[in-house]
């Protein structure tokens, strides 16, 4: 019924000092416009928050407060007695994760760890881990930290990331994000497909850079997805042996990439239309035990042709059409 922002006292950006690093300054710019932002609602908020009052809780209670101490003013500080009630209540709720005194926290404990500033300075990037360890400074520093070694190791110290050109990926994808497909919690959908895995188009390397480039585009984009995570949904139909050999290095690769590194959580994991009970049995499971950890294993569940199953993790309209659903989700031959 009110708005999530509660109001709180406007934060005032530390000044930047002569001394002060360029990321510094962009932390401190980046933050205190995501400070004000919030705070510029304040008004707003009270408004709010005064003309509920007084049209659903007002009347009935100045009335009863009438009877009991009769005054001259007894409306008008009945009403500011119920806003002010009101808006003690909401303040109890927890802070935001993200704001200015947590980025800056999270940058400070990076700095002093590594000896530098985080190679990516920018508010909006710092927030994922922030989301990632739900505000808690020191797992946000430390996911933070095997995020930037693993993407050193498998793309180097650039600060981006190289899609294949021309990528066939853009008729072909193999990993979805359908708009608003998403659960009541608001984690939102990964549709994955291994038959568009073209190995005479791509490589292992080209994939993984794929993978890293749309999990980026999808967190920065989708507040929602960043702070309550995403449910992969893998859809297995047409995959052949001869897919195989590539998908075995690939898959190590972005489990690593998204229970290790990046500032991503895996709610679950739906495997459909997989080939048979022998491939699930002598191949699949056995391989994914080895390369898995323990907390994704037990998120993972084998469907095969079963797909009303998908209803206890997704409502119907994000489950692809293709899978039973009513999502609109194109299907390349």
């Amino acid at each position: 019924m009110y708005s999530n922002n509660t109001k709180v006292a406007p934060s005032t950006p530390p000044a930047a000092s002569s001394e002060t690093s360029d990321a510094g300054r962009s932390v401190i710019a980046g933050a205190g416009a995501f400070d004000e932002q919030v705070t510029a609602n304040d008004a707003a908020f009270d408004d709010q928050v005064t003309a509920e009052v007084t049209a659903k809780d007002g009347p009935a209670r100045h009335e009863k407060k009438r009877r009991i101490h009769p005054s001259d003013d007894d409306d008008v500080l009945g009403v500011d007695f119920l806003v002010d009630s009101k808006k003690q209540q909401l303040k109890k709720a927890p802070e935001p994760i993200g704001r200015l005194g947590q980025v800056l926290q999270l940058s400070s404990l990076i700095l002093s760890s590594t000896g530098s500033p985080p190679p990516d300075p920018s508010p909006s990037f710092l927030r994922l881990f922030l989301f990632y360890a739900e505000g808690d400074i020191a797992r946000a520093a430390s996911r933070h930290a095997d995020y930037w070694s693993l993407r050193a190791e498998l793309f180097g110290p650039s600060l981006s990331f190289d899609m294949p050109s021309p990528s066939p990926l853009a008729s072909h994808p193999f990993v979805a994000t359908p708009e608003g497909a998403r659960d009541a919690l608001g984690r939102r959908l990964l549709y994955v497909r291994p038959r568009f895995l073209d190995w005479s188009l791509l490589s292992v390397s080209s994939c993984i850079s794929c993978i890293w480039s749309i999990m980026h585009s999808l967190l920065l984009t989708d507040p929602l997805a960043a702070e309550h995570g995403v449910i992969i949904v893998s859809n297995c139909a047409g995959l052949s042996l001869s897919n195989l050999g590539k998908v075995r290095r690939l898959v190590p690769l972005a489990i690593r990439s998204m229970h290790h590194a990046l500032p991503l959580r895996v709610s679950a994991m739906r495997i459909v239309n997989n080939p048979s009970p022998g491939f699930v049995s002598r191949i699949f499971l056995p391989f994914f035990r080895i390369f898995c950890p323990e907390p994704l294993r037990g998120r993972l569940e084998v469907l095969g042709n079963d797909h009303g199953r998908l209803l206890e993790v997704l409502p119907r309209e994000a489950v692809p059409k293709a899978l039973g659903g009513a999502l609109d989700v194109e299907e390349p031959d």
